[in-house]
């Protein structure tokens, strides 16, 4: 039980951990706590004294008692590393609450050790002729719109990458709820000409289960490898649950690529999580892979699945019910002293795949049928 409670917290719980290390708020979440949302572009920065001091000049209000073309100054209460990191004329969303006592203070929503520009979210340049506004539309809508903007700086601008990858890690059932253009934005970019972009908004798909994202993936692979956001995939591919054969295959072939890259052993871990009878051929194939960790989580997963534990998903966990065990026909005297949550001695190994693929030439009627 030990090794499953561990497999539980590197597949369910890490997925959910990475994505809030990477950002430290959510945007619907500084949305609802932020006293203003503008957007505005940066005139000075002063890191002569802690905390920082900017001035920022409004052209957008979103949310807030701030006028459209007027200049604010706001402290930054993050480190003075990361605000010197800010480019210069940054252009960018800006969550504001009103904490400091001397005024607005930007909301560190990447984190305070993070560069500036992972809280104050790039958008596109403001250009001669663009009109300056009051938002018409909700937060969460209106900061999402806006972000997109700079959609098209994403190749040449680590902060314009910054802001997509914030913009696309938001949970899209409840934004697809709360933002329908979020929809809209989505499906744009999954035909993009700029990879990054491309992958990002593969990984929201794969995060909802859309079997096209995970086909996708497959048809266009050797593109997405070269991609510099590889690891928001890899984290919405261990979370994939779904057990549709097609999409177990992928996963498959993922674990079993010849490459080195983090989809691999994402691609091992779901297969491990969801050990239906239908994952089982793909579990198979695990215990032919050259790397020790992708053939472990093929023995984890068909024990697994003779235990009959359910499949991991974060709501079986938080109520415990992944506890339940309920072993199937399939455990049998021969393979009982092969079943293993943990992690098999290398020593051991050997024997364990050998008994695993007894048991399988046992039972391959039963398993194809």
């Amino acid at each position: 039980m030990k090794g499953l409670r561990r497999a539980i917290l590197i597949g369910v719980f890490g997925f959910c951990h990475d994505l809030e290390a990477a950002h430290g708020t959510t945007l619907q979440d500084a949305c609802r706590l932020a006293a203003s949302v503008i957007v505005g572009t940066v005139e000075t920065v002063v890191v002569s004294s802690s905390p920082a001091k900017i001035t920022i000049r409004v052209d957008r209000v979103v949310s807030g008692p701030v006028a459209a073309n007027s200049i604010i100054s706001a402290t930054w209460p993050g480190s003075i590393v990361a605000a010197r990191m800010t480019p210069r004329r940054h252009r960018a969303v800006w969550f504001l609450s009103t904490a400091s006592p001397s005024g607005w203070e930007i909301m560190p929503i990447g984190g305070p050790n993070a560069p500036l520009f992972a809280s104050a979210l790039a958008i596109s340049p403001l250009t001669s002729n663009e009109v300056t506004l009051v938002a018409p539309k909700a937060c969460i809508e209106s900061v999402l719109t806006f972000l997109n903007e700079g959609a098209s700086f994403i190749a040449g601008s680590l902060p314009h990458l910054t802001a997509m990858e914030m913009l696309l890690q938001e949970d899209p059932p409840l934004l697809s709820a709360a933002a329908p253009v979020l929809r809209e934005i989505v499906a744009a970019h999954r035909q993009s000409a700029y990879i990054d972009l491309q992958v990002l908004a593969i990984s929201v798909g794969i995060k909802r289960q859309d079997v096209q994202a995970i086909a996708q993936l497959r048809a266009e692979l050797p593109a997405i490898l070269k991609s510099k956001v590889l690891h928001h995939l890899a984290l919405a591919l261990v979370a994939w649950r779904s057990a549709d054969p097609e999409s177990l295959a992928v996963l498959g072939g993922l674990a079993m690529s010849s490459t080195e890259d983090p989809l691999r052993r994402s691609a091992a871990d779901a297969l491990m999580m969801i050990h239906t009878k239908t994952a089982v051929p793909q579990l198979a194939k695990l215990l032919d892979s050259k790397d020790a960790g992708i053939r472990g989580a093929g023995i984890r997963g068909l024990s697994m699945f003779v235990k009959g534990v359910p499949v991991l998903t974060p709501a079986n966990v938080q109520t415990m019910q992944f506890l339940k065990e309920a072993p199937n026909e399939f455990l049998d005297e021969g393979i009982a002293r092969y079943v293993s949550i943990n992690n098999v001695a290398l020593e051991n190994e050997d024997e364990f795949i050998f008994g695993w693929k007894l048991w399988l030439n046992r039972h391959v009627n039963k398993l194809t049928n």
